[in-house]
């Protein structure tokens, strides 16, 4: 009656075990399509008897969940993210930059300086004229009024990436506050991952690779989030 009572005891625990085991593989095929989500296993472990029983085998138990996440693989991409985005800001930038300095579009300080060396070089033939004299000075004012022109552009376009830097500022202590939350509940009480917490954890990062340079490895098992180097705004 005991052998019986074993046995039965042993399937139910092992019964147990895989509905544990399909329930990760049920999580799994729910989250095919969620962006940074990594297949988890159940890890299945045999019981372990006593050396002096004669009871048959236990059956098996669940030790746990292992995520299948490659920290490397996902190192390798938060730091191409980075650079991408910092090539990506810097381009937009000195792109708006380079609209205030075309090369020979009437009002500009690159036609100003053509027309100023112009008139001089017409000067030079003829000092005591003095309509040439005349058109010096008005080239020259007409470079002067470019430059002018030009430095109110930038002025306009600094501020205007300052007021973006400090909403990007802004999305970034949002993110920093939400890593540092999340990297202190990776794990559930009795040791086990928190998926759905480590799945949100690598979208932030994914996130803050847009915006900011890390440190260290973000996606190792730290208790604290990375620490910034620099804006891409900054």
């Amino acid at each position: 009656m005991g052998s019986l009572s074993g046995a039965l005891s042993s399937a139910t625990r092992s019964l147990s075990a895989f509905e544990q085991a399909l329930a990760v593989v049920q999580t799994n095929i729910s989250n095919a399509a969620t962006p940074h989500y990594a297949r988890a296993r159940a890890v299945l472990a045999p019981v372990v008897l006593p050396r002096q029983s004669v009871q048959p085998g236990l059956g098996v138990d669940v030790l746990g969940t292992q995520e299948l996440r490659d920290r490397f693989l996902e190192l390798q991409v938060i730091e191409a993210r980075q650079q991408t985005s910092l090539f990506d800001k810097t381009k937009r930038i000195l792109d708006q930059v380079e609209v205030t300095f075309p090369l020979d579009a009437e009002g500009t300080i690159g036609k100003g300086i053509d027309n100023l060396f112009a008139s001089f070089s017409r000067l030079s033939v003829n000092a005591a004229d003095f309509n040439l004299r005349a058109e010096v000075l008005r080239t020259s004012n007409d470079l002067a009024a470019s430059f002018g022109g030009a430095f109110e552009d930038l002025v306009a376009r600094s501020r205007q990436l300052e007021g973006e830097a400090l909403s990007t500022v802004g999305t970034i202590n949002t993110l920093l506050s939400e890593a540092a939350q999340l990297s202190g509940n990776r794990t559930n009480a009795a040791g086990e991952i928190n998926l759905s917490n480590e799945t949100r954890l690598t979208q932030v990062y994914n996130d803050l690779s847009e915006l900011i340079h890390f440190t260290g490895n973000p996606t190792a098992r730290s208790r604290s989030p990375p620490r910034a180097l620099r804006c891409w705004w900054a």
